[in-house]
């Protein structure tokens, strides 16, 4: 409703075209069009509803709170992947069949951060994995005082997309949205996956640390 009152009265996203639940996705797609919707969509068609619906679908944080649904994988050329061995500076290797290949925080505003994520699946993933998204005093946090805000997520996009669904070399886009607690004073954003095991422990990745932009 807000983006049809923004079109219709606002004069705002004339490139944007607003459909109603009954819209032939199919059709939409085979278009070559991108099929963005809210990410709480999910809890009144879920993945698999999707599906169902298109054949096949896959899931990608396009904004926080904005999914894009695609029907094939999202996979990079073959020439535009790191040597064997080799990753970038800013890319950690999960072990577990994932590997972080970005990150990037930007504030949003005085106390709001955004963190734009990218995963690859380097082989096949074996189980679910959680993401933890960690706002930290001190790096790495001496306890749980030093963890100023969390925006962890059962699945990554929003927790509705589970990782072992994902295909050998799909890369995975997802956004995390952190407020700042008025006073405290954050120096980075810690960044893992983890399972939780059948005693009820947590059994982590290695954690990826990214150092915060100057606030504006």
């Amino acid at each position: 409703w807000q983006l049809a009152y923004a079109q219709a009265y606002q004069r705002q996203f004339p490139h944007l075209e607003v459909v109603s639940h009954r819209a032939n996705f199919n059709e939409i797609l085979d278009r070559g069009n991108h099929l963005l919707t809210l990410s709480k969509t999910f809890y009144l068609r879920p993945l698999k509803g999707w599906q169902q619906l298109l054949g096949s679908a896959h899931l990608y944080s396009v904004a926080p709170g904005v999914v894009e649904i695609k029907k094939e994988p999202e996979m990079p050329a073959v020439d535009s992947l790191p040597e064997a061995g080799f990753l970038p500076a800013t890319a950690l290797d999960l072990n577990n069949g994932i590997v972080l290949q970005r990150a990037e925080a930007t504030w949003a505003g005085p106390e709001a951060l955004e963190l734009a994520v990218e995963w690859r699946a380097q082989d096949a993933v074996e189980g679910d994995y959680s993401v933890a998204v960690h706002l930290v005093a001190h790096d790495p946090p001496a306890g749980p005082q030093d963890i100023l805000a969390q925006a962890d997520r059962s699945h990554p996009v929003d927790g509705w997309y589970p990782t072992s669904r994902w295909q050998t070399g799909e890369v995975v886009s997802d956004y995390y949205s952190l407020t700042v607690p008025p006073g405290d004073r954050p120096i980075a954003i810690r960044i893992a996956m983890y399972q939780a095991l059948a005693d009820g422990t947590f059994q982590n990745t290695e954690w990826l640390s990214l150092s915060l932009p100057e606030r504006p």
